[in-house]
């Protein structure tokens, strides 16, 4: 069990509070941040129970993000997200807490832009430790990635301070569990995830519901982004590396909000490595890497200053074009050895 006393130390001592995520932020991060808000809003300062009295002092919270994704939009209090282009001016928080992240390199450069380095940081994180410089002067980091979400570690947190876990909470705990195991279909999937997922089920959360909003919601343009994709897809390795991308010209006509396509791929029969390149704009291409076991594709993505999990993970180029990125990837796969 993981050390959460010290939370409260650091919660007791911020009246003002930043929640944030890692850049292109998705459900189990956006989740991990309404629930923590939803567990905390309500507490008073310099105490570990609801208040009752509306004359205590309250925490003050802003839940911020670069943008919010359509599917977001399905969470139960969404509404108390703040975006980086509703504001007006710099941030000061005394704490702040980072979700589904643990490195300033990870967060938006806009989000990072608009608050001013705090005197504590509390991070939430079930990624893969990596080299970087803190957040705060003093720093709480709740890692742990064996666990299969950042939700996942919040309810841990929240069983073991005996918080209350009301309905909208189970709700937001079960999205972000269901949507980073991919409807539990994912290595990183355990018996006691399924204990998790059962607890929060009979606490109200719906996984219907939560399996609607997340795959049952496509848009016709994810279809076409989709199509292009199919279209220029390459196989590679005798049939067990597909590599795809996508243009800034495609997210222009059929917008940018689009399914976790890398994935698909990867769930071809053969298949071992799947690769999407992503020109979000001239200078600045994305990559997705997703494989199977026992082919970790996170060294690839180390090799890149990229990050993530052992078999689903990605990172960032700039000052390249698209053509350059994807030919020194098929240098890279080149040079791989998969077995019979």
């Amino acid at each position: 069990m993981m050390d959460f006393s010290k939370v409260y130390q650091f919660l007791n001592s911020a009246k003002n509070i930043l929640c944030i995520t890692h850049t292109a932020p998705d459900l189990d991060g956006i989740s991990s941040m309404l629930a923590f808000y939803q567990a905390f809003k309500d507490f008073p300062l310099q105490s570990v129970t609801p208040s009752e009295s509306k004359d205590e002092e309250k925490r003050n919270f802003i839940l911020l993000l670069e943008d919010i994704p359509r599917k977001a939009y399905y969470l139960p209090g969404i509404e108390a997200i703040t975006k980086v282009e509703d504001l007006s001016t710099n941030i000061h928080p005394e704490l702040l807490i980072v979700f589904d992240a643990h490195c300033p390199k990870r967060i938006n450069e806009k989000v990072l832009s608009f608050f001013n380095r705090p005197r504590f940081a509390i991070i939430f994180d079930h990624h893969h430790r990596e080299a970087c410089e803190p957040f705060a002067e003093e720093q709480i980091e709740l890692i742990d990635p064996s666990s299969p979400s950042t939700t996942a570690l919040l309810f841990d947190f929240f069983t073991f301070t005996n918080m209350p876990i009301t309905q909208e909470v189970a709700t937001l705990l079960l999205f972000g569990l269901y949507y980073d195991t991919g409807g539990f279909r994912y290595e990183n999937v355990s018996a006691r995830t399924f204990e998790m997922a059962s607890q929060l089920v009979k606490l109200g959360a719906s996984p219907s519901a939560v399996a609607n909003a997340i795959y049952s919601n496509r848009t016709l343009g994810e279809v076409n982004l989709l199509k292009s994709a199919l279209n220029r897809m390459k196989l590679l390795k005798d049939g067990k590396v597909i590599i795809t991308y996508l243009t800034k010209e495609d997210f222009e006509r059929y917008g940018k909000e689009l399914d976790d396509l890398a994935s698909f791929f990867r769930d071809v029969e053969g298949v071992m490595l799947s690769i999407l390149v992503k020109e979000l704009d001239y200078d600045h291409i994305s990559v997705s890497l997703r494989s199977k076991p026992p082919y970790p594709c996170l060294p690839l993505a180390k090799e890149f200053r990229g990050g993530g999990h052992a078999y689903a993970c990605g990172f960032r180029v700039r000052s390249q074009s698209l053509e350059e990125v994807i030919k020194l990837l098929e240098e890279k796969i080149s040079q791989l050895e998969f077995g019979r």
